[in-house]
């Protein structure tokens, strides 16, 4: 199959920075009224969140890339390789109003980690993010390039 690279969704994380950078102006204030301690560390967090958001709008270095063998997923400078025959299932997972893209490896079922997440989201992993992706079309894409892996495992 031919290799496809989804990119985080920049409307989205510009969002998060322009929320943080808001939150964060509200303790710059909070400090200028007075309230130094409470107000530093909202303004010191929510410049983070809006720098993260800034760093995940504007990289080129986070992608999910799906590849005839694996799915490769790099978000803030870590990296997620997976082979798609240690793929069992995918799934969705609800987590507050956000829906993430599941999935159970065959090689993390008896990590203590593996398990955790079992019982939490019931699966061992999940992307960090959608791709500009509805979550159900992500799942359903990752489903074509899983099952051709799956058939091409089983003709050889």
């Amino acid at each position: 199959m031919e290799t496809r690279i989804l990119r985080p969704s920049k409307t989205k994380w510009f969002g998060v920075m322009l929320v943080g950078l808001l939150l964060g102006a509200g303790g710059v204030i909070m400090i200028m009224d007075g309230k130094g301690p409470m107000g530093w560390f909202i303004t010191l967090f929510f410049g983070l969140v809006g720098a993260v958001g800034l760093y995940n709008a504007v990289t080129p270095y986070n992608y999910l890339k799906l590849e005839e063998n694996g799915l490769e997923q790099k978000m803030m400078g870590r990296t997620l390789r997976v082979e798609w025959t240690d793929i069992l299932e995918f799934g969705l997972a609800r987590v507050s109003h956000n829906t993430f893209v599941t999935f159970t490896q065959a090689s993390k079922l008896e990590s203590n980690m593996g398990k955790i997440n079992k019982k939490l989201v019931n699966a061992t992993s999940q992307l960090s993010d959608n791709f500009g992706m509805e979550p159900k079309a992500l799942v359903d894409l990752m489903v074509v390039y899983w099952r051709a892996a799956m058939e091409k495992q089983n003709q050889d």
